[in-house]
């Protein structure tokens, strides 16, 4: 997931939901240029990567294998529109994007434990942090 604005970290549900998915042994790699409270469920947990972009960036891109899903921003309330791009042709879209996000992600910062982004994003109070299911208090 690379996530530009840190504003896809904050939809309801989805930190859980990539928890969920690295506990059945799915690759998690979050990259973001905003540090956000929200990622510490995530960090230094199995199978979960995340990083912090070096430099502001463009849209959200989700990716999944061979599929990259692209939030088109709009100016109705209510989730975007999604855009599906399958890997098709060497060299095409997908390929362009996926490199466009791996040298970003070999760029950023690796955010390895809950004390690290604290201390890019300070302190929250203890009822603040959230848990992932599963996960030890």
């Amino acid at each position: 997931m690379l996530d530009g604005g840190g504003e896809n970290l904050l939809t309801p549900g989805l930190i859980d939901a990539l928890a969920v998915r690295a506990k059945h042994g799915c690759q998690v790699r979050v990259l973001t240029a905003t540090a956000l409270r929200q990622l510490e469920p995530l960090i230094g947990q199995q199978h979960v990567a995340v990083r912090l972009a070096n430099t502001p960036f463009g849209p959200a891109i989700f990716r999944a294998d061979d599929i990259l899903l692209l939030p088109i921003p709009h100016a109705d309330p209510g989730p975007p529109a999604l855009i599906q791009l399958d890997r098709g042709a060497d060299d095409g879209i997908f390929d362009r994007l996926a490199g466009h996000y791996q040298t970003l992600w070999d760029a950023g910062e690796p955010i390895t434990s809950p004390r690290q982004l604290a201390e890019i994003t300070g302190p929250a109070p203890a009822e603040a942090r959230r848990r992932w299911p599963g996960q030890p208090a």
